[in-house]
């Protein structure tokens, strides 16, 4: 089996994972209604906002961080923008787990 054939593999397996199967059901259901999908956007917009002013600055704006965690905490109290937001969250750290485990398996220093 080559390369090609192993990442097709694991990115089947990714897709049939139980957490992309409920990321992707809550997902298809949150953004059918449009004040979710709305908030969901414009929490985002502000989170990849706030992420781009700071990048690399060791001092971030403390009152833009609190309006991105008070927006969050009212996100947060929608039960299903949070169990969407929760089930987002445990994919995206599977997914950033293997990323690193491939990432430290290539290190060229070794």
């Amino acid at each position: 089996m080559n390369i090609y054939d192993k990442a097709h593999e694991l990115a089947r397996e990714l897709k049939n994972s139980e957490e992309f199967q409920e990321y992707k059901k809550l997902n298809a259901e949150v953004m059918q209604n449009e004040k979710h999908k709305e908030m969901i956007e414009d929490f985002r917009a502000k989170v990849i906002d706030f992420q781009l002013k700071n990048y690399g600055k060791d001092d971030q704006n403390p009152e833009e961080l609190e309006k991105i965690q008070t927006l969050q905490n009212a996100l947060m109290m929608n039960s299903e923008i949070s169990k969407f937001l929760i089930a987002e969250l445990r994919f995206s750290q599977m997914f950033e787990d293997i990323n690193k485990i491939i990432v430290e398996s290539i290190k060229l220093d070794e």
